[in-house]
């Protein structure tokens, strides 16, 4: 049987002519991919070199023209000139002509159009970003005594002009006898010889609730940020913690009857209350920023008052309210005839009356509206009626209703001991030799006096500045209202000099 088809057969190779041969077609392969690779790379490399020549065109180009280039460009130096051909610069001409038609030159734009210069000056940054200035007013007075201040200072610096007298080395150091020494002082009011442990006692307060983890003065929002992170109080604790306060208020209103005790605070998160006597030994209180509800609620509670700045400033702004009221309904009144027009309801209106009022309120001066707010109880009677009512109905006035607060009753600080009531000592920063700060807490009016009598007696060059919390600056009655002490410093003939700064 013939398996080959009649062809001859081929004849016998041997094994190694076979390999050899397969290895030389290999070889052959090889060299012909080299081939067509390198030439399609050097297709690429032309077709690349002639894209890098063509000048480059940004079609959203705004500040400057597109056929004119500036020296900032990132151009290559030494580069050969582009070689572009009739066509490739035909169509170029073609594109830049229309997007000059569509999006003229900024040039040519700003240096024609004048109202374009003055509509982008009135857009300008620099005014949307202007720093704020501060509503504070600040006076120089000359003084023979001590100003009265009844604001709470968060933090005051004592600062020697003569640096080489070092005369706060001796209250550095405290021993512990100086220390119970002071405590005796603090509890029994008596006058006290050793200066470290009076200067000590000169950097305490009373206070009433204390709870290690919560920050309870200020009550502001803006400071109880810190509280953010703790979980609110139980209500058994909520519970305890509000008869407690009770008794406290008690015994802390007692003791200021009986002139025990010259004055005490109570912050609230909505407002704050000085208990204190006049020029002519009368009991007086003063609350300080008010609602209108609350006022209206003193008023059904039989509490009489009269506002600080008279009864002119509150009509007028009851007046301003009233009038941004009509003028909010009938905007109202257009904004639901216009909805009704385009198929809408009046409800999906989210630009409402309250809203405008929000926004008009936020607008205005913090510090204005706690100094035009401001009452002042005079009459016996009626404060011995504020305290029943804070005694009893403290709840739903002076008491948060959210938060890590939630339940936590006022903050009591007084310069005297009461019941249930913690010591505190505020925290003293020796910066150097000449320089101390004392912050940490509320600094009492009669504290800070005293602080500025012992440092005076050592060091007559002597200034000191002072940080207030700004929501009690409207309690100062006396003289200007609103008006709080900055800055005081001995001149040559032992007068005071003080910086006023005035809301």
């Amino acid at each position: 049987m013939d398996l080959n088809g009649g062809k001859p057969l081929s004849p016998w190779k041997v094994p190694s002519r076979i390999s050899l041969k397969r290895i030389r077609h290999k070889i052959n392969s090889d060299l012909s991919v080299q081939t067509l690779s390198s030439q399609a790379n050097e297709r690429n490399s032309q077709k690349l070199n002639t894209k890098r020549n063509r000048p480059m065109i940004n079609k959203f180009a705004l500040a400057r023209s597109i056929s004119t280039p500036t020296s900032d460009e990132n151009v290559t130096p030494n580069l050969p000139p582009p070689t572009t051909t009739a066509v490739e610069k035909s169509n170029d001409e073609h594109l830049l002509a229309k997007l000059h038609q569509i999006m003229p030159p900024p040039s040519a734009m700003i240096a024609n159009d004048q109202h374009f210069q003055t509509t982008m000056r009135s857009f300008s940054l620099e005014g949307s970003f202007s720093p704020v200035e501060s509503n504070n007013k600040t006076s120089d007075e000359l003084l023979l005594a001590f100003p009265i201040d009844w604001s709470l200072k968060s933090s005051c610096r004592f600062h020697s002009l003569n640096p080489s007298s070092g005369f706060l080395n001796q209250f550095m150091k405290l021993r512990s006898a100086d220390e119970t020494l002071a405590l005796e002082y603090i509890c029994s009011n008596r006058d006290q010889d050793n200066e470290k442990a009076l200067f000590r006692s000169l950097t305490s307060y009373w206070t009433y609730p204390h709870i290690s983890w919560l920050k309870l003065f200020p009550r502001s929002q803006q400071q109880q940020q810190s509280n953010a992170s703790f979980a609110p109080l139980d209500e058994q604790a909520q519970l305890v913690l509000q008869d407690e306060w009770k008794s406290a208020f008690q015994s802390l209103f007692q003791a200021f009857r009986t002139k025990y005790c010259a004055f005490f605070y109570m912050c609230t998160h909505t407002f704050n209350i000085l208990f204190r006597e006049d020029s002519s030994s009368q009991i007086v209180a003063v609350i300080s920023p008010t609602t209108s509800g609350l006022r209206a609620t003193f008023e059904r509670e039989g509490i009489e008052f009269t506002m600080a700045e008279g009864d002119d400033s509150l009509s007028k702004n009851n007046e301003e309210e009233e009038d941004d009221d009509e003028n909010a309904d009938e905007n109202d009144a257009s904004c639901a005839q216009w909805l009704e027009d385009i198929g809408l309801s009046a409800a999906s209106s989210t630009n409402s009356a309250n809203d405008r009022r929000c926004t008009s309120t936020k607008k205005k001066s913090n510090s204005d509206k706690t100094r035009s707010t401001t009452i002042l109880i005079r009459d016996l009677s009626s404060v011995n009626s504020l305290f029943n009512f804070l005694l009893n109905k403290s709840q739903r006035t002076c008491m948060a209703l959210t938060g890590s607060l939630t339940g936590v009753p006022p903050t009591l600080m007084s310069p005297r001991p009461f019941l249930h009531s913690s010591l505190k000592y505020l925290n003293v920063h020796f910066q150097s030799n000449s320089m101390l700060t004392v912050d940490g807490g509320p600094l009492l009016p009669d504290r800070l006096k005293g602080l500025w009598n012992l440092l005076t007696d050592k060091n007559e060059q002597i200034q000191m500045t002072c940080t207030n919390v700004e929501r009690t600056s409207a309690l100062n009655l006396d003289g200007e209202q609103g008006r709080t002490i900055k800055q005081i410093q001995l001149n040559e003939n032992q007068h005071l000099r003080v910086q006023f700064a005035t809301m």
